[in-house]
């Protein structure tokens, strides 16, 4: 009998301020609030593209926004990419990241992970950080930053 294994999922843990939206960015407004920059979505996309990777969304803005919500946003954005779910909300982002890793209860299997981030204190989840600036947001390099880690099984 032929034994099926789960398929294995590319996980990336985006943060929205400072990887898809900046400071310039945020003063231009629309009906959420803020416009990602062009070119981090650019780079997102193809990431997404290069890895077949889900989205588990770390912003802060999963406070103020369902997980339905921020999907919806990122598409209005250009994003394509299924979002996976949110983390939890934890004392650090990193905790909140291993929190879900640990609860996560779907069918398949968590591959790989990268996480998105301007934020620099990611404790033992360090080496799959790749950290932007908060002024120019996700870029090609970080994108193919991500996606060899996300190769790298």
């Amino acid at each position: 009998m032929l034994k099926v294994e789960p398929r294995r999922l590319n996980i990336i843990f985006l943060d929205f301020d400072g990887v898809l939206v900046t400071e310039s960015s945020s003063f231009l407004r629309s009906s959420t609030g803020a416009v990602s920059v062009p070119d981090a979505i650019g780079a997102l996309n193809y990431l997404i593209a290069e890895t077949d990777a889900y989205l588990v969304i770390t912003s802060t803005w999963r406070l103020e926004y369902t997980a339905q919500q921020l999907s919806e946003l990122l598409q209005s954005w250009g994003v394509r990419s299924h979002v996976l779910g949110i983390t939890p909300c934890g004392s650090k982002r990193s905790d909140e990241i291993q929190v879900w890793l640990d609860e996560y209860k779907g069918s398949d299997a968590i591959g790989v992970f990268v996480i998105l981030d301007d934020m620099t204190d990611m404790g033992n989840l360090s080496s799959r950080l790749i950290t932007t600036d908060s002024q120019i947001g996700l870029t090609m390099s970080h994108a193919r930053r991500a996606c060899e880690l996300l190769k790298d099984r």
